[in-house]
Order: C-alpha cells, then sequence, then structure tokens
C-alpha cells in the first residue's frame, strides 16, 4: 500500500471533519482582514472554493438583475482588476453575502462521497483536498459579510446593535451549552438578522466589491 506523507494524512483527517472546517474557516475570515497577502495565498492553494464562491455571486448578481462591473486598478509595484456590484436594497445584499453557501454545501457533499468512493489513496487525497478548499474558501468570507455590514449601516442602522449583541449570546451559549451548540445557536441569530436585513425597504444603491484583492 501507498505511503501517504503525514501532512496529506492531516489534510484527509480534516476533510471530513465539519467542526474543524468550522474553526478553519473563522480563522480564514480572520488572517483574510488581518493579513490579505496570507489569504490570497490560501485562495491560490484552494482555489477550486474561491472560484466557486466568485462565480455564484456573479451568476446569483445576474439573476437579480445586476451585471457585474470590472475595473483596473494601477499602482506603484502592483497591478490588478476588481469586480463590483451596484446593491440596490438589503435582500440583494444578504442574498449574495450568503448565496455562497448554498452552492458550497452540495459541492462538498459531492467531495466527501468521491472521497468515500475511491479506491485509490491519490484519488482519496484529492477528493480531501477538494472538501477542504470548498468548505474554506467556497463559503462566504469576510468581505461577503462586509455586503450585510455595509447594508445595515446604509439601510437599516438599527440592526448594528443586534448584531453586536451576537457576542453577548455567544458568551452566554458557552455558559449553558458546548462549544459546538454555543456557535449553532450564535449563528442562528446572526441569520435571523440577516433575514430581518433581508426585507425589501427603500431601495438605495450602494457599491460594494465583489472581489478583493
Amino acid at each position: 500500500m501507498t505511503q501517504v506523507p503525514f501532512p496529506l494524512n492531516i489534510l484527509i483527517y480534516i476533510a471530513k471533519l465539519p467542526i474543524m472546517l468550522i474553526v478553519i474557516w473563522l480563522f480564514y475570515i480572520l488572517i483574510e482582514y488581518a493579513w490579505s497577502g496570507l489569504a490570497n495565498v490560501v485562495n491560490i492553494v484552494l482555489f477550486p472554493g474561491y472560484l466557486l464562491r466568485r462565480t455564484t455571486q456573479s451568476f446569483v448578481a445576474k439573476l437579480l438583475g445586476v451585471s457585474p462591473r470590472v475595473y483596473a486598478l494601477q499602482g506603484s509595484g502592483r497591478a490588478g482588476a476588481r469586480m463590483y456590484v451596484q446593491l440596490k436594497d438589503p435582500f440583494m445584499a444578504s442574498i449574495l453575502a450568503v448565496c455562497p453557501a448554498f452552492t458550497a454545501i452540495p459541492f462538498y457533499l459531492l467531495a466527501i462521497a468521491l472521497f468515500d468512493m475511491s479506491t485509490s489513496v491519490y484519488a482519496k487525497m484529492v477528493a480531501a483536498w477538494l472538501a477542504v478548499s470548498i468548505f474554506i474558501t467556497g463559503f462566504p468570507n469576510f468581505g461577503d459579510l462586509g455586503f450585510i455590514a455595509v447594508s445595515i449601516i446604509a439601510h437599516k442602522p438599527l440592526l448594528q446593535v443586534f448584531l453586536i449583541w451576537s457576542v453577548v449570546i455567544f458568551i452566554i451559549s458557552l455558559n449553558a451549552f458546548d462549544l459546538i451548540i454555543s456557535t449553532a445557536i450564535t449563528l442562528s441569530y446572526i441569520f435571523l438578522i440577516i433575514l430581518a436585513n433581508a426585507s425589501v425597504g427603500e431601495k438605495r444603491e450602494t457599491p460594494v466589491i465583489v472581489n478583493e484583492d
């Protein structure tokens, strides 16, 4: 039997542990805000999830009647391109923020199914890498969550107070339940805020960057 290198053993191990993947995903969101260079490296290594997330958001934006626009950046020492959309209302902002999850989940399950069905060690390694990629870079990231934050500030500033309370709810939950249940409760609370933000109100176009450096 082919001997699997130790780092790849870890990859195979964590690919089927959603709790571990959630922790890594949260860490990825953190480094995306604090260390964009490292986040870009992660996006390159785990590019299938990144491409799936961006493709999903562009497709959903077009379904909502908004065509993403691209503009070039030229600065000292670097150049690139960015894509942005005009957020017409809180509903669009919330949909664009959470829509990657609805494609990431089935693709992650597909990768796990391929992992279970594979008999080759190399096939299992590739399937595990795909599953990790979809989960970490395919789910909404810091910029996507910023869609909701920008929308709340622009349309429903009172919801900012309720969003801050999610930290308090998490602390209270940790005193009554374990980490998994506390996380589920807090994420459910945040999801309710997203639903409240998604209620259609006054339309006010807010430009938001879709892809980051």
